[in-house]
C-alpha cells in the first residue's frame, strides 16, 4: 500500500521507536496488540494504518517529546561547541595582539594558518571515506557522549532507543553532518576572531611592522600586494613602503580575515549543510511493518464464497442499565462517588478468581446485572482484561463506569466497544 498523506521526520522516528521497544517488551501508553486490532476495520490505507498506530500507541505523547528531547540535545550539544569556539577567538586575538606593535604576517598567520591547512587537509580528505581526527572527536562529543545521552537520562529505555534511532537515521550522511559541525566550530571561531580584532583596533592603537632574518622590506610589499590582490580589487587602499597608516594596515587583516576566512569557510559549512540533510524515511520492507501490513490490508473475498462476519454487537450509549445492578470495581475503589446509579449491593474491589466467581454467582442469583467501575488511569493489560472477559459470563452482562484520571480512556473505549460492553 502505498503512502497517501505525508508524514513528518518526527512520526516516521516514532513509528522506528514503537517497532524497536516492542521488541525490549516496553509499556506503552495503549496496548499495542489492541489498538491494532481496532484499526483493521479502519478506511485508511495501511501504510496510514502504521502511523495512525503509532499515534494510538503514544497516546500521551510520551514517546514523541523523547524524540524531540533528544533532537533539542544533540542541537544544544552543537551550539555549546559553537559558542565555545566563538570565545576561543575572541580570547585568541587578545593574545596576538598583547604587544602595541605587531608584526603584520605574524598576525595574519596565527589568525588563518590552522584555519587554511584544516580546510586544505578537509579537501583533500574528501576522497577519502575515513574521518579527520577533528570530525571524530566531534562524534565522540556529540553524538556518543554524555552530552547527547547522559543528560537525557539515557537508562531509561526509550531515551536509549529514540538516541540509536536517530543517529541510524545520520549514519548515512554522517560524514558530511560531521563536516557540517567542524566547519560550523572553525566559523565560530573566525567571527569570534573577527569581533575580537575589530574592537582591539577601535579602541587600542597598534603599530604594524616587518622583520625577517632572510626577506627584505621589498619582499615584504611584493608579499602584501599578493595577499591584498583581492581586497584592493574591492576598493581597499592598500599600505605602501611610501604611504602606509596602521589603520590601513588593520583594515588589511580584517579584509583578509573575511575574504580568505570566513568566506572559504562559510562556502564549505553551506555546501555541507546541503549534504547533510536527513532523509527519515520507513522501511516498510522489514517483516514487523509487513506483518502490520498485512493485517490492515483488506482482504478480497470471491462474491459466491462471501459470509457475513459475526460481529459482536456494541451497545450505544442510548442503551439502559438493567433494573437490578449490583456494584464492584476494578483495582481502585469509587472513591470519588463517581458510580451514582441505584444498586441492590457493593462488592467493592474485586481481584481473586474466588472473588471474581463469587461475584458472578452473586449477580445471576439476584437476576442482576454488574455494575463495574474502571480505572482510566491506567492502560488496559491483559490482566485486567481477562477478569473483565470472566465477568462478561454473568447472564445480564455488565456496564461499566470511568474511575480515575482519563489517561487511557480512549484505549478503554475501544476495549469496551470490542466487548459488546455499554459505558455509562
Amino acid at each position: 500500500m502505498t503512502q497517501t498523506t505525508p508524514k513528518t521526520p518526527q512520526e516516521h522516528e516514532r513509528l522506528e521507536l514503537i517497532r524497536r521497544l516492542e521488541a525490549r517488551d516496553y509499556i506503552f501508553a495503549q496496548d499495542p496488540k489492541l489498538v491494532t486490532d481496532t484499526l483493521k476495520g479502519d478506511n485508511h490505507s495501511a501504510y496510514d494504518k502504521l502511523f495512525i498506530r503509532a499515534e494510538k500507541i503514544d497516546s500521551d505523547g510520551h514517546l514523541l517529546d523523547v524524540i524531540t528531547s533528544t533532537h533539542q540535545m544533540i542541537a544544544s550539544s552543537k551550539r555549546l561547541i559553537y559558542i565555545v569556539y566563538f570565545v576561543l577567538g575572541m580570547v585568541g586575538v587578545a593574545g596576538i595582539l598583547a604587544s602595541s606593535v605587531v608584526n603584520f604576517f605574524y598576525v595574519l598567520v596565527a589568525l588563518l594558518g590552522w584555519h587554511s591547512l584544516s580546510l586544505l587537509w578537509w579537501l583533500i580528505g574528501l576522497a577519502r571515506p575515513k574521518h579527520s581526527l577533528l570530525t571524530s572527536f566531534f562524534d565522540k562529543l556529540i553524538l556518543q557522549s554524555p552530552i547527547a545521552s547522559g543528560v537525557l537520562s539515557s537508562n531509561h529505555t526509550a531515551n536509549k532507543t529514540a538516541l540509536s534511532v536517530i543517529l541510524d537515521n545520520i549514519r548515512p550522511i554522517k560524514s558530511w553532518y560531521l563536516s557540517t559541525i567542524m566547519h560550523g566550530a572553525w566559523l565560530s571561531g573566525l567571527v569570534g576572531s573577527m569581533v575580537g580584532l575589530f574592537g582591539l583596533f577601535l579602541f587600542r592603537r597598534y603599530g604594524f611592522g616587518f622583520e625577517s632574518t632572510l626577506l627584505t622590506d621589498a619582499h615584504f610589499y611584493e608579499l602584501l600586494a599578493v595577499i591584498g590582490y583581492l581586497p584592493a580589487k574591492l576598493g581597499l587602499v592598500l599600505p605602501t613602503a611610501s604611504d602606509g597608516t596602521p589603520a590601513q594596515f588593520a583594515y588589511l587583516v580584517l579584509a583578509c580575515l573575511v575574504l580568505y576566512g570566513l568566506l572559504p569557510r562559510l562556502m564549505a559549512y553551506l555546501y555541507c549543510r546541503l549534504k547533510s540533510v536527513v532523509s527519515v524515511r520507513t522501511d516498510t520492507n522489514q517483516p514487523y511493518y509487513q506483518a502490520l501490513m498485512a493485517q490492515f490490508s483488506q482482504i478480497i473475498i470471491d462474491h459466491d464464497d462471501y459470509q457475513v462476519p459475526n460481529v459482536k454487537p456494541i451497545h450505544p450509549i442510548s442503551d439502559t442499565p438493567h433494573e437490578r445492578l449490583i456494584k464492584a470495581t476494578l483495582e481502585r475503589a469509587d472513591t470519588d462517588y463517581v458510580m451514582t446509579l441505584s444498586v441492590l449491593s457493593d462488592a467493592g474491589v474485586v481481584d481473586t478468581r474466588d472473588e471474581l466467581m463469587a461475584l458472578i454467582n452473586e449477580c445471576d442469583s439476584h437476576d442482576a446485572q454488574l455494575y463495574l467501575g474502571i480505572d482510566t488511569s491506567t492502560p488496559p493489560d491483559r490482566g485486567i482484561l481477562r477478569k473483565i472477559h470472566a465477568l462478561q459470563q454473568i447472564h445480564h452482562g455488565i456496564i461499566v463506569t470511568w474511575l480515575g484520571k482519563p489517561t487511557h480512556i480512549d484505549a478503554w473505549q475501544m476495549a469496551m466497544n470490542e466487548r459488546g460492553i455499554l459505558v455509562v
